[in-house]
């Protein structure tokens, strides 16, 4: 955050009093995100995410990618999309569907990796549907075998806790 800058009596009272005004912390977050209020945001999703909000880890990997508020950090992004999908994240989840399929991010290209994300997603709600029908177009390029490896890595995925943050320094 800027030095000397309007900290939000919403914000505010919305981390005082914990869990439930969390969410209108990161709503107020998403707004300076959109707003394009970069330094703002980025603060903000960062204080969040240390609170183990999932939300502000998805959006933390999302400026980490494209250098919004920061410099680049491939690594630093995959690791919060990786904390974020960990945690439950629907959209993190397909992001690192897609990641895997595509190798984007310094990720080499896995087509198992990409399939497990993508089912995990599609179980998780708010992507069902393009999360499912990119799990299916991959599923259509796999051996039996290499399916079957796929399903057991989006177990294995799903049953991981969180590693700690990444540090965003």
């Amino acid at each position: 955050m800027k030095s000397g800058a309007f900290f939000s009596p919403l914000r505010f009272w919305a981390q005082a009093v914990g869990a439930p005004g969390t969410e209108v912390a990161v709503a107020e977050a998403v707004k300076e995100y959109e707003r394009g209020d970069f330094e703002e945001a980025l603060g903000a999703f960062a204080q969040l995410a240390d609170n183990g909000n999932a939300k502000a880890k998805y959006y933390l990997g999302q400026m980490y990618a494209n250098a919004e508020g920061t410099v680049a950090d491939p690594d630093t992004a995959v690791a919060w999309y990786q904390e974020s999908a960990s945690a439950g994240h629907a959209l993190a989840q397909t992001r690192l569907g897609e990641l895997y399929r595509d190798g984007l991010l310094g990720l080499d290209r896995d087509a198992l990796l990409a399939y497990a994300w993508f089912d995990i997603a599609a179980g998780s709600g708010s992507d069902s549907t393009s999360a499912a029908q990119a799990r299916d177009a991959i599923a259509e390029k796999l051996s039996t075998a290499e399916l079957k490896r796929a399903r057991s890595l989006a177990i294995e995925l799903a049953a991981r806790r969180p590693s700690p943050s990444p540090r965003t320094s």
